[in-house]
């Protein structure tokens, strides 16, 4: 028996409990022993000088009880003992249990922050009825089983408490009235008692607690949790394959994968590769004469069909910079001399392509197209660290370009250094002397046009016939709409009159 003063049983105020969760509002029942929080259920009266040997009795009984849903009782406590002085107002007896953090059921029920599922009913339900099946087994009948007689411990486990203390109080002769004898139906009894169901029939073998249905309930999670993570990685794994595809579209495939590892790029120098331009003739034109969003829809068409064209060789695709078209071969995957031939196999499927190409908005106007090529050496590298870009540079970049605008339109217009190279691969390039062409920045220079390849049996259109000192970047009035020709005259007035 738990006998003397507080040193070794020390009872809390309300304040000094605080930090206790869950503590129903008589927290003056709260007591410390051995380092851990107990219970103390009162006996009536504070003038108790002793525990009679009658109620130990009773008490060693009940204190065998082991069970996971009856509460612990650990001892009696008797303030102001024989051994102890009894400071004023004490002389109280109590039996000390096991304390339970989330305190009574009632309790428990009454608070609204806390929203019980039926799982967690049903939890403390079946806990309550294998308590009880417990103390029946054991010759121990309640007899004032009550919801704020049902505990909950921290991990929601019921347990019943206040088991036999009618047997107490009436050992140590409290019991405010008369007890029922044993065997007898009080006087209030059930119409047919005696058909009542027990706690065994209403468990019929049920073992599940909420340990287990947590259990079962993490296990459930889990297995959700590991298909979520499944179909979030293939998700991962598809978008990571979009971005890798997106990526190798804007630079080459190695340069991209030496991003991607965080491995800087250097600057290459290729000793000879092909390069292409092109350009739409008179567009200045066309896009005077169209909206804003046609001349979108003629840049999206006629680069989708440059797109899919390029696919089928082995080249790379630079960069568009307006209605311009860049592509090289050689480069950044070297290819010995077959890169003259790529370019100019691609350039001749380009130009057969265009002869049949039709604006949306005015499918009467032709789209026709200047290309110039060249051969020569390059530095490639990427250049910018916000929109990284793929770019070449040198002398044979400059070439290309000036190839392309001093070429015709419907017009393959080669330097001599492709020309060369053409000739020793002996692939069935056919070419025809231009004459001397000058060059900015480079002066007059024999130059070709390439106008098909022995086996090549797509058609290619004709160039128009230009009059002797008529530009080569416009387009014939004649060939523009009336309406659209209105438009561009009050766009350009007086310089078309």
């Amino acid at each position: 028996m738990i006998q003397g003063s507080r040193s070794s049983l020390a009872a809390f105020s309300t304040a000094d409990i605080r930090s206790i969760r869950s503590q129903p509002s008589d927290s003056t029942n709260i007591g410390l022993y051995e380092g851990d929080w107990v219970w103390l259920k009162k006996f009536p009266g504070d003038h108790h000088v002793a525990i009679r040997p009658a109620t130990k009795t009773a008490f060693s009984k009940l204190r065998e009880l082991r069970h996971e849903n009856v509460a612990l009782y650990l001892g009696l406590f008797l303030a102001g003992a024989a051994d102890c002085p009894a400071a004023p107002g004490e002389g109280v007896l109590a039996v000390v249990s096991e304390h339970c953090t989330r305190g009574s059921l009632h309790d428990l029920l009454a608070q609204r922050e806390i929203k019980l599922d039926w799982m967690f009913k049903s939890s403390l339900l079946l806990d309550l009825i294998k308590g009880m099946r417990y103390l029946h087994h054991r010759g121990v009948a309640h007899g004032r089983l009550k919801s704020r007689n049902c505990v909950v411990d921290g991990r929601f486990v019921l347990k019943i408490t206040d088991h036999g203390h009618g047997k107490l109080l009436e050992a140590q002769r409290v019991l405010p009235q008369p007890p029922t004898a044993e065997g007898r139906s009080p006087p209030r009894s059930t119409a047919h008692g005696t058909n009542a169901p027990g706690f065994k029939s209403i468990n019929k073998g049920r073992k599940t607690n909420i340990i287990d249905s947590m259990l079962r309930m993490l296990e459930q999670y889990s297995s959700n949790l590991e298909d979520l993570i499944r179909e979030r990685t293939e998700e991962l794994e598809l978008e990571k394959q979009k971005t890798d595809r997106l990526l190798t579209q804007m630079l080459p495939p190695s340069v991209a994968e030496a991003l991607k590892k965080g491995t800087p790029v250097e600057p290459e120098y290729f000793e000879e590769v092909t390069l292409y331009f092109s350009d739409i003739v008179g567009f200045t034109t066309i896009s005077a004469m169209s909206e804003p969003i046609e001349v979108v829809d003629l840049l999206n068409d006629l680069y989708t069909l440059f797109d899919a064209i390029i696919g089928s060789h082995d080249v790379y695709k630079v960069e568009t910079i307006g209605d311009a078209y860049m592509v090289a071969s050689g480069l950044p995957q070297r290819n010995g001399q077959r890169h003259a031939a790529e370019i100019s196999n691609m350039s001749l499927d380009i130009l057969s392509a265009v002869g049949s190409f039709r604006m949306r908005h005015m499918p009467d106007v032709p789209v026709r197209i200047r290309i110039g090529l060249h051969s020569g050496p390059c530095v490639a590298g990427v250049v910018g660290l916000t929109m990284p870009r793929y770019c070449l540079f040198g002398d044979t970049v400059n070439t290309a370009s000036r190839m392309e605008s001093t070429g015709l339109p419907y017009r393959i217009h080669v330097n001599m250094s492709t020309v060369r190279i053409l000739r020793s691969l002996n692939q069935g390039f056919q070419m025809e002397l231009r004459g001397r062409t000058e060059l900015k920045g480079k002066g007059a220079e024999d130059t070709y046009w390439l106008v098909g390849k022995i086996g090549f049996n797509k058609p290619i259109p004709k160039p128009p016939d230009l009059q002797p000192g008529a530009s080569n970047h416009g387009i014939s009035l004649q060939e523009i709409p009336a309406e659209r020709r209105q438009k561009l005259e009050k766009a350009r007035p007086g310089q078309f009159s």
